[in-house]
């Protein structure tokens, strides 16, 4: 791995503060390469990865060793100079650094990632657009080494199957139902009309991943074209996150064009159909939004905006709306600061490079 050191930016004075980090407190990560942290209203810089204009920082996720791991994108990737990568960062509270984990193809456009305490690998989504880039790479989950960064392809989409498929992956979440289980967002995959950008529509999805074999398995949790399924009156056309609250078996995604919602799961996870609500409507205030974070810390629920680059929470029903930053905050990926214990329990990436996506 290439290794590179700097200060992190915080003032030498609030390093204490912050290394004492209160409980359900948030990490984030924005389209210009900073990690930040917000505490109570207060927004700090941690650390600054020295990048090319054209990169951005998505998803952010927290290992074994208090080390967090980040993904960089290109949107569109340079078939030339691919700088998608992962980055391992150390010390983010005091004298941080970082190291490449891995960079290059076949990485392209990695939005986020998780990682996986049973075998070490960044279990991480890769979205290059294939429209956008000829050499159309893996377009699904890569595994990452988190040691030697070497990728192996856990899922690789099959334009040829018919719909539903996990079509443009971009978001992916631990599933609280079973070992190894994700939930996975999808733009796409839902109907077969590409007659123009956003018109297919878009899908949930569960993919149970082998820890030997590295080989993930998807199972449809619902397609947004079904509307007997979602209760809506038109289908969703670009869900761009997902999240799990599992003590009432919710689940929480966003459609940029139209909203932020919910739905009930049954005890298995599984879609219980027409229990979609609308928590936040697509607006004047929220003109197109980016992704939503469920904190279980302090069990709100939180959200961007990504023409406005605001940063806000709600209370899981909908209500009690507040602005934690912005706009122009520029929030890619999210990780709230886990209670003594928990770490390995929680720390939820995501809101993943949602303004590069269509």
């Amino acid at each position: 791995m290439r290794s590179n050191t700097a200060i992190g930016l915080l003032a030498l004075a609030g390093l204490a503060a912050i290394s004492h980090a209160g409980v359900g407190n948030i990490i984030y990560t924005t389209g210009d390469m900073t990690i930040k942290y917000y505490n109570n209203g207060v927004i700090s810089t941690l650390y600054t990865i020295p990048a090319s204009p054209s990169e951005g920082l998505g998803g952010i996720d927290r290992g074994p060793s208090g080390e967090y791991y980040v993904t960089a994108g290109q949107f569109p990737v340079d078939l030339a100079d691919n700088k998608s990568a992962i980055y391992r960062v150390d010390n983010l509270f005091g004298v941080a650094s970082h190291t490449t984990v891995s960079q290059g193809f076949p990485l392209a456009n990695p939005t986020t990632l998780k990682y996986n305490f049973n075998n070490n690998k960044l279990v991480t989504v890769n979205n290059p657009q294939s429209q956008y880039n000829p050499a159309n790479p893996v377009r699904g989950l890569l595994s990452v080494d988190a040691t030697s960064g070497f990728a192996v392809t856990a899922y690789n989409q099959n334009n040829l199957n018919p719909p539903p498929q996990p079509f443009t992956s971009n978001d992916i979440v631990n599933s609280p139902y079973a070992a190894n289980q994700y939930f996975v967002a999808c733009l796409n995959g839902g109907d077969s009309d590409f007659s123009f950008p956003d018109s297919s529509a878009s899908t949930l999805w569960k993919f149970d991943y082998n820890t030997t074999t590295e080989v993930a398995t998807p199972t449809l949790l619902v397609n947004f074209a079904d509307l007997a399924a979602t209760g809506l009156s038109a289908k969703l056309n670009l869900v761009r996150t997902v999240d799990v609250k599992p003590s009432t078996n919710e689940v929480f995604f966003v459609d940029a064009n139209t909203g932020v919602y919910k739905a009930q799961l049954d005890a298995n996870g599984d879609w219980i159909p027409g229990t979609v609500q609308l928590l936040v409507a697509q607006g004047v205030q929220f003109p197109r939004l980016g992704g939503a974070k469920w904190n279980p810390f302090t069990d709100k629920l939180v959200f961007t905006d990504e023409a406005t680059q605001g940063f806000y929470q709600i209370n899981t029903d909908g209500s009690g709306l507040e602005t934690l930053a912005g706009p122009g905050e520029n929030v890619f990926g999210v990780y709230f600061i886990p209670s003594p214990g928990s770490a390995a329990l929680f720390g939820l990436a995501g809101l993943a490079l949602a303004r590069r996506r269509r």
